[in-house]
């Protein structure tokens, strides 16, 4: 379509899924965190770019269909979207919960308000499944291990081996 918007703006974050990454500038910042395992690597990887005076574009006419969990639900009340309920695996939660405040905590002093959105997103997942997720037991309980492994320094995997603290 010739009217068709084909700007680029310059972002915080952009998903790794569909990103063209310059080798060049991955290997100056040391590339991606293989200890934060899944969830919020390509956010970890931008504000690295980003603290090393890269940028980070996205271009607003791509579009990717890009699922965000399973059986993804449009939350809505009054007609009006509020907001998605992913109804992701108990454990990615885990890493969701870790892995955010991970990020939070190593870019807090470069990127404050942007660790503080960081925190907020977290504190909206407890919510939406405290709200509409089935399985909130085991959900609530990985992202509270989450949280317990973030403040004992543990990354990686979880495995049937990661220290459960009580």
């Amino acid at each position: 379509n010739c009217t068709e918007n084909r700007q680029a703006n310059r972002v915080f974050r952009v998903i790794t899924s569909g990103s063209l990454t310059s080798l060049t500038a991955w290997e100056a910042v040391g590339g991606f965190k293989d200890e934060l395992f899944i969830d919020c690597v390509d956010t970890e990887f931008c504000l690295n770019l980003l603290k090393n005076d890269y940028e980070v574009w996205q271009l607003s006419h791509i579009r990717l269909d890009h699922r965000l969990g399973n059986n993804t639900s449009d939350i809505c009340i009054a007609g009006k979207h509020l907001c998605y309920a992913t109804h992701h695996h108990a454990s990615r939660y885990y890493y969701m919960a870790r892995n955010n405040l991970y990020v939070s905590a190593l870019y807090r002093n470069i990127f404050p308000q942007y660790a503080k959105v960081l925190r907020k997103e977290l504190r909206n997942l407890i919510a939406k499944i405290i709200l509409f997720e089935k399985g909130k037991q085991s959900k609530l309980s990985l992202i509270w291990q989450g949280i317990r492994d973030y403040r004992h320094h543990i990354t990686g995997p979880l495995t049937d081996k990661t220290p459960t603290i009580a």
